[in-house]
């Protein structure tokens, strides 16, 4: 008897897990074909020896070396680059984060249309291509542009700014395109943050900046962490922004990748340091997620 309850308890659970497995099963398959496909074989690709005859004048098929690696990590001019590429990231995410940060606090606290309005504005830059959107933002930051124009009608100035082609104008053209993200993800975590618990501490005597800390910051702080490191990575992986808006001292692992498979021809070279970025993403990705789970493993047993 206590054979057949196991047995038929077992089988209630397997069937109650397989629609949830049924359900996720497009989404793996995708990810299999469209993700760790693609990058199985740039890991192959990036170890083949450059320049090719036959099947391929990109690559020498049946072939294998690491030297593409020695020369990512070797030469001063990657390391360099990886240097720019880790420093630009840092200060996308303080700029992004330091906007994105109270301004979803204000749009969570507004109300009614206002509201709706303000997330309407957040995702407007997100309705138009990246490639017109930077465009954008080099008419009104150029030499001929709208605010050196502006100026030079008012006679504030008497020759254009240098407004765009360094790191200022990059900075606030990445920002404008990562900002969105985190803004949304805090906005629906602080949405998800029960009202009552700050209307609680109020009437425990906090005041209320101590009060919204206490009962609605401080639950949101895996949201906060998790949109800092989206936006950390959007902005390790510039590409438009450096290209139009920036200078080849502040030119990203994302641009020289271009450069080396499509200027140059050299994919494997161009495989090898897009599978370095790949992986120094992936332990970021890993350090900042065990931190989160031993965070969440803190708190839990406090």
């Amino acid at each position: 008897m206590n054979r057949f309850i196991k047995t038929a308890g077992s089988a209630i659970t397997h069937a109650g897990r397989q629609p949830a497995f049924l359900l996720a099963a497009p989404s793996v398959v995708l990810f299999m074909a469209f993700f760790l496909a693609p990058l199985a074989w740039m890991v192959r690709l990036s170890t083949y020896e450059a320049g090719g005859k036959g099947q391929s004048r990109f690559y020498e098929v049946g072939t294998f070396t690491l030297k593409h690696f020695a020369e990512v990590l070797g030469d001063p001019f990657f390391l360099k680059l990886g240097w720019v590429t880790f420093q630009l990231g840092l200060i996308i995410t303080v700029i992004t984060m330091a906007i994105a940060i109270p301004f979803a606090i204000y749009i969570h606290r507004a109300r009614g249309l206002y509201k709706r309005a303000l997330v309407m504005a957040v995702i407007l830059p997100k309705l138009t291509n990246l490639l017109v959107l930077m465009y954008g933002v080099l008419l009104l930051l150029g030499d001929t542009g709208y605010i050196n124009q502006a100026l030079l009608a008012l006679h504030l100035i008497s020759e254009p700014l240098p407004l765009f082609a360094n790191l200022p104008a990059l900075v606030f053209g990445e920002v404008l395109i990562v900002l969105p993200y985190p803004i949304l993800m805090l906005v629906a975590a602080l949405e998800a943050v029960d009202p009552a618990l700050e209307e609680a501490a109020r009437s425990l005597g906090g005041n209320p900046l101590r009060a919204y800390y206490e009962a609605v910051l401080k639950l949101v702080v895996p949201a906060l962490v998790t949109s800092a490191l989206v936006t950390f990575i959007w902005g390790l992986g510039a590409f438009i922004a450096p290209t139009i808006l920036g200078t080849p001292d502040w030119y990203t692992i994302a641009v020289e990748v271009y450069s080396e498979t499509l200027d140059k021809l050299n994919w494997p070279l161009g495989a090898a340091l897009a599978t370095t970025y790949v992986a120094f993403v992936a332990a970021i990705v890993g350090a900042v997620l065990l931190m989160q789970a031993r965070w969440s493993g803190r708190r839990a047993h406090a």
